[in-house]
C-alpha cells in the first residue's frame, strides 16, 4: 500500500532526486577528469540526496512512527557524512595550503556528534503526527541547533562556489557554477531557517519554497552541465 506524500516531505523527495542526479553526474564526470573538486561536489552530493530521499521515501510505505524514526536517524548519519565532505570543500576552495585542514573539521565534528547524541538521548520522546497538510516530526531542540550551525557548512561552500565563478572565462562553466553555488547556497539557508524555527520538520511554507527553488536551480545546472557544445 502507498500512501500519499505529506506536502512538507514533497519538498525532501524533489531536493534529494536533483542532489543525487548531480551527484552521480559529478562522479561521472570525476572518472573522465579525476579532479578533486569534482570528486567532493559529487560525493558530497551523493550523500547529501540519499539523506534528501530517506528523509522522503519511507513516507510512500509507511507511517508508523518506529520505522519512520529509524529511516530518519540513518538519513541524518547520511547528512552528517555530506557535511563532511562539504567541509573539506570548504577547506578545499577557501582554506589550501594556508591552514590545516583539522582546524575545519573539528568544530563541524563537535557539531555532528552533537547532534546525534543528543537525538540518541531524546529518541524515545521523539514522536511524529500526521494531518491532512503533512506530518510534524521534529528533532530534538538541543539537536536542532547543531543541525542549524553543520548546515552552514553548505552556505560556506555556496559562497566559495560562486567567489570562484569570477576566474572562469568560459561563460557555460562560470554558469554552471553560478547555478551550483547559488543552489547549494539557497539550500543551506533555508535548511538552517528550517532547523532553527521549525525543528527540522519543514512545516513552513518559506523552507518549503526554499528547498523547491534550490532544486529547481541543481535542476537547471544539471541540464547546463549535459548539453554538448554546437
Amino acid at each position: 500500500m502507498l500512501y500519499p506524500l505529506p506536502t512538507n516531505i514533497i519538498p525532501f523527495f524533489v531536493l534529494g532526486l536533483s542532489i543525487l542526479l548531480f551527484g552521480i553526474r559529478g562522479i561521472y564526470l570525476y572518472e573522465k577528469q579525476k579532479t578533486p573538486l569534482i570528486l567532493y561536489y559529487g560525493a558530497g552530493a551523493i550523500l547529501g540526496g540519499i539523506s534528501a530521499l530517506l528523509y522522503s521515501v519511507p513516507f510512500f510505505f509507511t507511517q508508523a512512527e518506529e520505522y519512520l524514526k529509524l529511516t530518519t536517524i540513518v538519513g541524518d548519519i547520511f547528512y552528517f557524512g555530506s557535511i563532511l565532505v562539504m567541509v573539506r570543500l570548504i577547506w578545499y576552495m577557501g582554506f589550501n595550503k594556508k591552514i590545516s585542514f583539522i582546524w575545519i573539521l573539528v568544530p563541524y565534528l563537535v557539531m555532528i556528534l552533537g547532534a546525534f547524541i543528543s537525538t540518541l538521548v531524546a529518541y524515545p520522546d521523539i514522536h511524529y503526527s500526521f494531518a491532512s497538510d503533512g506530518v510534524h516530526y521534529p528533532v530534538p531542540v538541543v539537536a536542532s541547533w547543531f543541525f542549524a550551525a553543520m548546515s552552514s557548512a553548505y552556505v560556506f561552500v555556496g559562497m566559495l562556489t560562486i567567489k570562484h565563478t569570477r576566474s572562469i572565462r568560459d561563460h557555460k562553466q562560470r554558469m554552471r557554477l553560478l547555478l551550483i553555488g547559488l543552489s547549494f547556497l539557497v539550500g543551506g539557508l533555508f535548511a538552517i531557517y528550517n532547523f532553527l524555527f521549525s525543528q527540522g520538520s519543514n512545516s513552513s511554507w518559506l523552507s518549503m519554497i526554499g528547498y523547491m527553488i534550490a532544486a529547481i536551480i541543481l535542476f537547471i545546472g544539471i541540464f547546463i552541465i549535459s548539453r554538448k557544445r554546437k
